[in-house]
């Protein structure tokens, strides 16, 4: 499907009435593709796309689509969702409000960082200033935004370990501008927050620490942790990352494992060899085959173990 750019130009009575609304925007693209910006490489297109290249812009974008009626996705690395055959009816933008920038305040300092920043360039950047707390974040791809959301994490450590606070604006209350949360109001848990509860609240930023460690001690754990990863995980096909959490004091690829399903394909999608508890696209793959095999997942570890899985991805469209 073409991609149109629209900046003044109208198409539609629909386009009209969003490139009215978002008349201070640099441009919208219709009918964008949304395949190469997920790590999946599934999904059908958007009606609406646009970038926002800081907190400006995507308070702006949002502000648009409510005006309108549209419905709307904040798109962060495009880790750990699956989009719908159908694409996605409305507007998704996307943040590549990206920085990280060190504030001295008394005799500490403050790290900000923007929810755009990749997960991997913040990792990059403890580890380079000597700084511990983000080892587990190794190999792991994503936004710093979309990591608060869910409070991604590995190797027994999480983004609740280094928050301070979150920056965020309310949907519903688009005149309070930014606000902040402190670490106890985001409401960490394993996989989830306050975030990902509450859809009407979106991450621009958040303030984090680290603690000083020895570079030498930091690197290599870090490659320990990378290391282990590759050896248990499918880095070399499209995945989502984790399909499901890990129900309390088990592993959800053990059970699916356990199940016997290991290997099994539906159309191009595999329950991956090498971790059950990944469904990587093995070429074609479709997110209605994906969502047959995580039915099958459920329906067969709740039939023998009597567990129900949740899912840790999200279905978007």
């Amino acid at each position: 499907m073409t991609e149109k750019i629209i900046i003044n130009k109208t198409i539609t009575n629909k386009t009209k009435t969003i490139v009215t609304a978002v008349k201070n925007l640099p441009g919208i693209i219709e009918n964008k593709v949304l395949v190469p910006l997920t790590s999946y490489g599934i999904g059908g297109p958007a009606d609406f796309y646009f970038e926002a290249k800081n907190e400006k812009d995507l308070i702006r974008a949002v502000a648009a689509a409510k005006e309108c009626g549209l419905p709307f996705f904040v798109l962060g690395g495009g880790s750990n969702i699956l989009v719908s055959d159908k694409g996605f009816r409305g507007l998704v933008v996307r943040t590549k409000n990206s920085g990280i920038a060190v504030n001295k305040i008394g005799q500490g300092k403050t790290i900000t960082v923007g929810s755009g920043t990749r997960l991997s360039d913040l990792a990059g950047f403890f580890s380079e200033s000597s700084l511990a707390g983000m080892e587990w974040a190794a190999g792991i791809p994503g936004t710093v935004g979309g990591a608060i959301r869910g409070n991604a994490g590995a190797m027994s450590g999480s983004m609740a370990d280094i928050v301070s606070s979150v920056n965020f604006f309310d949907v519903n209350d688009l005149a309070a501008g930014v606000r902040s949360f402190s670490k106890e109001e985001c409401r960490f848990s394993y996989r989830d927050s306050i975030f990902k509860n509450k859809i009407n609240l979106v991450v621009v930023s958040c303030e984090i620490k680290g603690k000083k460690g020895k570079a030498g001690d930091i690197k290599k754990k870090m490659g320990e942790y990378l290391a282990q990863k590759l050896k248990s995980q499918p880095y070399d096909l499209p995945s989502a990352g984790s399909i499901f959490k890990n129900p309390k004091d088990m592993f959800a690829a053990k059970l699916i494992d356990e199940c016997g399903l290991k290997g099994r394909k539906i159309g191009g999608a595999i329950i991956s060899d090498k971790h059950a508890n990944f469904i990587i696209n093995a070429g074609g793959a479709t997110s209605s085959d994906v969502k047959k095999l995580i039915a099958l997942a459920k329906k067969e570890v709740f039939k023998k173990f009597n567990v129900k899985l949740e899912e840790e991805i999200e279905i978007v469209g």
